[in-house]
């Protein structure tokens, strides 16, 4: 007897839910939509490619070669130091020897310190200077945006996979460097 009523209840249900589908009125078809018009840009690719990228990218490896080779020539003294201290010569005092030591303590220390400060130096330089170009390039791409009519542009970093059709990096390179002249 329970499973007849709930057989009963459970086909009066389906059938309930099939008529409030059919009795739905279909979609209007006559209202216009409006086109939607989308694009991809690839940042890292504009500041490869334009030539502002090109020469702040050149000015900022030539400033991070010239620290490191500051922080190499440190090192080679650590290392002259070092090689000092394990062939000592004969005639030095033990006061000498002590001096020594802590000269190479010091040193090791001065070499650490720079060799930190000039990574955490060069990395904040990085990102602000990325950060400044990507500003610029959001204008760009903002202005060609509205120029051009589109609904929605977005960075290629947050997209999966899209038609290389709507990739419009190549036309921001193009219009961040007419900005740039």
């Amino acid at each position: 007897m329970k499973k007849t009523f709930v057989f009963a209840m459970v086909a009066f249900f389906m059938i309930l839910s099939t008529l409030s589908f059919a009795q739905r009125e279909a979609p209007r078809r006559d209202v216009a939509t409006p086109a939607i018009k989308v694009g991809v840009v690839d940042f890292q690719r504009v500041i490869r490619e334009s030539r502002l990228g090109k020469s702040t990218t050149a000015v900022f490896m030539r400033e991070l070669e010239a620290r490191r080779a500051a922080v190499l020539a440190k090192e080679k003294d650590v290392l002259f130091l070092e090689a000092e201290l394990k062939n000592p010569d004969p005639k030095w005092t033990p006061e000498v020897r002590k001096e020594k030591r802590e000269r190479l303590e010091r040193e090791v220390r001065d070499y650490r310190r720079m060799q930190s400060d000039t990574e955490e130096d060069m990395k904040k330089k990085e990102v602000e200077v990325t950060q400044a170009i990507i500003a610029e390039i959001r204008e760009v791409v903002r202005n060609m945006q509205k120029a051009e009519g589109f609904t929605l542009i977005l960075d290629r970093g947050v997209v999966l996979a899209y038609d290389e059709a709507i990739d419009v990096t190549g036309r921001v390179v193009t219009l961040y460097d007419a900005t740039k002249k």
